[in-house]
């Protein structure tokens, strides 16, 4: 119980002392007018102390028994802004194709809001692309679905014991990134050390779509224990459905394992892969809206290794799709193929230099539908993940006719030589 004697006291004795000095250093007929005023502002002072003392004891009791009318939790606002200026220095317009403008580009503008603590399971995260153009489509046509200003909105709850830290398990429900690939799952987009990931999962089908650096709708258990970490989730598709309803009533199931062994430190080695059957509303040139299934299948292997100064990261993809149609017929299969591998040496903390070889078959069953690419290029750290970056690329575009449905843009087809450069300012 709070004692408030001490207060008490020091205004008692500063009052005496008061009334001592007053009284014997005044004279006699003075005394007696000055000790009745003193003697009356203690007594005001007392009733003002008394009241303070009632209100505090008041405001206490009513925190404890009134019930809270919101629920309050701490909130963290983070961002990813790059800005990207695009030169090409020579370019050979192949079969089908376009020429190229030099361009600045607003490559992200994402804004991060986190409820990390809703309560000591529950958390939540919604993100935004400020940077992406209208994602309205046509009637029949999904290819803008991934380009909505609402890239994340996820719930997550911790399954495991609050206070084990070894091994957690996690369950995530709403939208964000399929577990697919290395560079896409893993690496966060302000960690990836070149201006764009590897054309495994940036090369598009005529769908908009790619089996990596996509999000869709769906559920995840994600699981750490040791060594492994792993992730299965069932999702509307693989990336063609974001922020869409499915179209079928299958589901894509994706998963991601990656094992990081004790013995060699700095050392991610793992697969992922997956198997679906989503619907897809597709018009034909002078047809009708026709709503087949696209039958999908991809395996993924990846490896990432950091040693002192050096990294060296690599990556193969294989992945299936049937019943894709062209024209007013349908195509049996379109089957990709592609990996990449590279490194990167930081001279300081601040200075980067890398390369890497690229490359992305659209297509294994078709002639000339293969991109490569030839990268090198240099990273300043400004501070932490705010970065200036230059790359340059030399591109071989693959020669498949245009009306391919498994080499559709003319960035993909043509040869040139490109300097990238940007700049990233993360919080």
């Amino acid at each position: 119980m709070k004692s408030y004697f001490p207060t008490r006291h020091v205004f008692s004795m500063a009052a005496l002392v008061g009334i001592g000095v007053a009284f014997y250093g005044a004279p006699a007929h003075a005394q007696q007018s000055e000790l009745d005023t003193l003697r009356q502002q203690i007594a005001d002072l007392q009733n003002r102390l008394n009241a303070l003392e009632d209100a505090q004891k008041a405001s206490a009791t009513t925190a404890k028994t009134a019930p809270s009318t919101t629920s309050k939790f701490p909130l963290t606002i983070g961002g990813l802004f790059q800005v990207h200026s695009l030169n090409y220095l020579s370019e050979k317009v192949n079969t089908g194709g376009a020429g190229s403008s030099d361009t600045f580009r607003l490559r992200r503008a994402e804004v991060r809001v986190t409820a990390p603590s809703i309560t000591d399971r529950l958390s939540g995260t919604v993100m935004f692309d400020l940077g992406r153009p209208d994602g309205t489509n046509a009637p029949g046509a999904f290819q803008g679905l991934s380009n909505n200003i609402l890239q994340d909105l996820q719930v997550t709850y911790k399954a495991s014991p609050v206070a084990n830290t070894k091994s957690q398990l996690f369950l995530d429900a709403g939208q964000f990134k399929t577990p697919i690939g290395y560079e896409s799952a893993l690496v966060p987009t302000a960690n990836v050390a070149f201006l764009e990931r590897s054309l495994i999962f940036t090369g598009r089908d005529r769908f908009g779509t790619t089996y990596g650096d996509q999000r869709d709708t769906g559920v995840q258990v994600r699981a750490t224990s040791g060594e492994i970490e792993a992730r299965l989730g069932l999702f509307n598709g693989f990336g063609d459905r974001q922020n869409s309803l499915a179209a079928s009533d299958n589901k894509a199931v994706l998963g991601l394992v990656a094992f990081k062994p004790k013995r060699i430190a700095g050392l991610t080695i793992g697969a992922s892969g997956g198997v679906g059957n989503t619907g897809v509303v597709f018009t034909p040139t002078g047809g009708t809206a026709v709503n087949l299934r696209a039958h999908r299948n991809l395996v993924n292997a990846f490896l990432n290794y950091k040693f002192s100064k050096f990294t060296l990261q690599g990556e193969y993809l294989r992945g299936n799709a049937s019943s894709f149609l062209t024209g007013t017929t349908t195509n049996a299969a379109i089957n990709p193929q592609g990996y990449y591998i590279g490194g990167s040496y930081l001279f300081n903390p601040r200075f980067e230099v890398l390369a890497r070889y690229d490359t992305l078959d659209f297509d294994r069953k078709i002639d000339n539908a293969t991109v490569r690419d030839y990268l090198v290029g240099m990273n300043y750290y400004i501070k932490g993940q705010n970065k200036l970056q230059v790359n340059l690329v030399r591109r071989v575009g693959g020669l498949a006719a245009p009306t391919s449905a498994t080499n559709p843009a003319a960035n993909y087809r043509n040869n040139r030589l490109e300097l990238r450069t940007g700049v990233q300012l993360a919080f």
